[in-house]
């Protein structure tokens, strides 16, 4: 088996970068803690840690890098402006196609508090209609929330033209499936949650919350940051409002090898995607549901085939060609609902990777065209 055959990017990148092994294996040799003492070796490493964020700064578009907050991953910096800025009474809006990251925790709010959730309008493949943003805003709307790209269908929302009808009022952007050309800068929105694992390639449990200049939101947690241990009171100075402990080190470190591979390298995932869309949506057993519009199509799409259950159709394609895909609601039953697919179990999600070339797209559409012709 090879990681070519691996096209599961969206729920974590493989392989990871060759730089990634080396950091790491150079800090569990050396070790040093962050910002804790004062001897050389934690000199190193927080320097290191603070050199990575002030690159990610740089990669998102931020000018102040301690707007760059280090969390557990997309789904914690989600809950942590979710359950900051809603309030009872508050009216959110959220797109068609958002993971149970964003719903759940606003479902869990509505046990405790009055809150109205509403879906913005849009296209048959989930794409928002900017047209028609302003009429669904209402006087006590106070949040809104939107999958940058879907991590079902991989349509990529217009979020600069969201933002200039939605004037003032905090937008939430859910990255963790944004791309390296993100297109996103910073300073121009409120709140984003990036993934650590996936398009920035480093392990799991690392993620980010990206704060505009102007964002408002209070301390979710509270305990040791090393600076003012004094005083019983947490800072409220960023970056250590929201980075409280111990910080994942070897995590962070592996944002800082991803992000050179990132920065050196281009990336053809979406180029991949469209490939294997254009030259397998004329096959007439498969049901393909991706972005209406190629430009707006991310590196992830998904199909079901015909009288085929999407999990014995991925279970198939490993037993049988060892390709790897992901099958099943992908956690995100709301998108499922949008483009009906939840009767049928879900889809089948190809989503390419930085690494894949062009001969292993044409593998994967040999084999899907084999099964279609049986």
């Amino acid at each position: 088996m090879t990681w070519n055959n691996y096209f599961d990017n969206s729920a974590t990148s493989f392989p990871k970068p060759p730089q990634l092994e080396k950091e790491i294996s150079s800090w569990i040799l050396n070790g040093g803690t962050y910002g804790r003492s004062g001897y050389r070796k934690v000199y190193e490493t927080s320097r290191k840690i603070e050199g990575i964020r002030d690159r990610l700064a740089e990669y998102y578009n931020i000018s102040g890098s301690e707007r760059v907050i280090f969390t557990p991953g997309a789904s914690w910096s989600l809950n942590m402006v979710i359950k900051s800025v809603i309030k009872d009474g508050d009216h959110v809006l959220i797109s068609p196609l958002e993971h149970n990251s964003v719903v759940r925790p606003l479902e869990e709010l509505k046990k405790k508090i009055n809150i109205e959730i509403g879906i913005f309008d849009s296209y048959d493949d989930g794409r928002i209609k900017v047209s028609n943003v302003k009429n669904l805003i209402k006087k006590n709307t106070t949040l809104i929330i939107i999958s940058h790209t879907s991590n079902v269908n991989g349509v990529i929302q217009p979020l600069n033209e969201i933002k200039a009808e939605c004037g003032k009022i905090p937008i939430l952007i859910d990255g963790a499936q944004s791309g390296k050309e993100h297109g996103i800068n910073m300073d121009d929105f409120d709140f984003m949650a990036v993934s650590g694992h996936k398009t920035l390639l480093g392990f799991p449990g690392i993620g980010l919350l990206l704060l505009g200049k102007n964002a408002q939101l209070d301390s979710y947690i509270q305990g040791g940051t090393g600076p003012k241990s004094e005083s019983f009171i947490h800072p409220d100075f960023l970056p250590d409002k929201f980075e409280t402990g111990t910080p994942n080190i070897p995590g962070i470190l592996s944002l800082g090898a991803g992000l050179d591979y990132l920065m050196s390298n281009s990336d053809p995932s979406k180029e991949i995607t469209k490939k294997i869309i254009n030259e397998i949506k004329g096959f007439n057993k498969i049901k393909i549901y991706s972005s209406l519009e190629e430009e707006t199509q991310g590196s992830a799409f998904s199909f079901n085939f015909e009288g085929k259950d999407p999990g014995v159709m991925a279970m198939n394609l490993f037993d049988e060609y060892e390709i790897q895909v992901r099958s099943g609601l992908h956690c995100s039953p709301l998108a499922h609902k949008f483009l009906g697919t939840i009767s049928q179990g879900g889809t089948v999600r190809i989503s390419p990777g930085i690494f894949h070339r062009n001969e292993d797209a044409e593998r994967l559409v040999e084999i899907l065209k084999g099964i279609n012709d049986e």
